[in-house]
């Protein structure tokens, strides 16, 4: 017969004041529950140890404190034990928190949220959200705070400045700052996904707590971050050099050269028809939706990309995995992500590549040559990537130093030519002639 988990219930002193002289001591509770206890005051106080003894007051004039404390210990330990999940839960009971069947405590909510948003994530955003709430978790036990709540009438409520505190915790524990917002910003995301179900048993003075806690410089960080993701044109051309007698391997040396000739995210390329050229009065193209924003893109299939798209015979060395709908088979995903990660890994080594390379940097690179190489319109960009203009200035393709005084000097030529003609000439990289 399996035996019953119980709950026990134990006294103790503890200080009021950092001040040694001040006799005066708070009585605590210690519950405990399957292998953990939990620690609240119990708002009786001892005005002189010499009446404590082994968990309970000794001596004359004690019995009413006595009985309060024997109150408190039948009322916790007679509480039906299958109805909780920890120590830390039937600490909240008793503080006043209503008992319900939902998630009532921040780590519930995110591990909600989580939940959730798995069933339609891809599996990268969600180990970095994973390690978000492991890192909030381990935050929270070295602050030594509790599971706070974030429902009516919870008597410790999550608030911003505890996220903030977290943020901090981060960064002095030599998280990159990119890193830490990414951190902010998933469990933004799963919080908002709990709030969505639970709003109504939600205090109204509780909004998101992962709400504005990001620093001001948030955009240049992650345009940082966003640049820091591309790989250097140079690399694109010594994998174009590389002679690989491997099939297997050569097959995605060409996937990879595809991925930057087009822009192409990889998980548009588990699409059945995602190379089929369309001919155009103008020229080739390649015309589709893309999985992740559902925008479409228009890529003209330069002699380069049509090349490797030769090469290929037109299709990529995998089964699609992509239905036309855009809608995914994850373990399909997942596994041949993993196996051209691991082709990636190879080919860092291979060709000596100063960044570790992987699928979404060549879209970085795709974006940032179409900038600042062929000086293309952000617009158009836009259009060719299937993302908006907003996203590509701030993700794909910051501009260059070189590339905006380059330009600069163009159009003031231009301009000198058409104000006087017969003078012409070019001006220096501060516009002197």
């Amino acid at each position: 017969m399996k035996k019953e988990k119980r709950v026990s219930v134990t006294f103790y002193l503890k200080p009021v004041s950092r001040n040694k002289d001040n006799p005066r001591r708070s009585v605590y509770i210690t519950i405990a529950f399957k292998g953990q206890v939990a620690k609240t005051s119990t708002g009786i106080f001892c005005e002189d140890q010499k009446q404590w003894s082994r968990g309970m007051f000794v001596g004359k004039g004690v019995d009413e404190q006595n009985r309060e404390l024997l109150g408190i210990r039948y009322e916790i330990e007679s509480y039906d034990s299958s109805m909780f999940r920890d120590a830390e839960q039937i600490k909240n009971v008793w503080n006043g928190a209503e008992h319900t069947n939902y998630p009532n405590t921040i780590l519930e909510a995110l591990e909600y949220g989580f939940e959730e948003k798995g069933k339609a994530t891809k599996s990268g955003t969600m180990k970095m959200r994973r390690t978000a709430i492991n890192n909030f978790e381990k935050f929270k036990i070295e602050k030594n705070y509790p599971n706070f709540g974030v429902v009516k009438g919870h008597p410790q409520q999550i608030n911003e400045l505890i996220i903030t505190s977290y943020y901090d915790w981060l960064l002095k524990n030599g998280t990159m700052k990119s890193t830490a917002n990414s951190y902010i910003n998933g469990l933004k995301t799963l919080y908002s996904k709990y709030y969505k179900k639970h709003h109504s048993v939600i205090d109204n003075l509780l909004n998101n707590p992962f709400n504005d806690i990001i620093q001001k410089d948030k955009k240049t960080l992650i345009v940082a971050h966003a640049l820091s993701r591309t790989v250097d044109w140079k690399w694109v051309e010594e994998i174009e050099k590389l002679k690989i007698l491997d099939p297997n391997k050569e097959k995605l040396r060409l996937v990879t050269l595809l991925l930057a000739y087009s822009g192409l995210s990889f998980i548009d390329l588990g699409k059945s028809d995602v190379l089929e050229i369309t001919e155009t009065l103008d020229g080739p193209i390649i015309i589709g939706q893309r999985v992740k924003t559902g925008k479409p893109y228009i890529i003209p299939v330069t002699s380069d990309l049509k090349r490797i798209i030769n090469k290929l015979n037109g299709r990529i060395p995998w089964k699609s995995f992509v239905d036309s709908e855009g809608n995914y088979n994850i373990p399909e995903r997942e596994f041949y992500a993993n196996r051209f990660r691991q082709f990636l890994y190879w080919l860092t080594k291979e060709i000596g590549c100063d960044v570790k390379l992987s699928a979404h940097r060549f879209r970085h690179a795709y974006g940032m040559r179409a900038v600042n190489h062929y000086r293309l319109p952000i617009d158009i960009v836009a259009r060719m990537l299937g993302d908006t203009e907003q996203t590509i200035r701030e993700n794909y393709c910051d501009l260059v130093t070189t590339t905006v005084m380059s330009m600069y000097n163009e159009a003031m030529s231009l301009f000198d030519q058409k104000k006087n003609p017969s003078k012409g000439g070019k001006r220096d990289a501060i516009g002197n002639k």
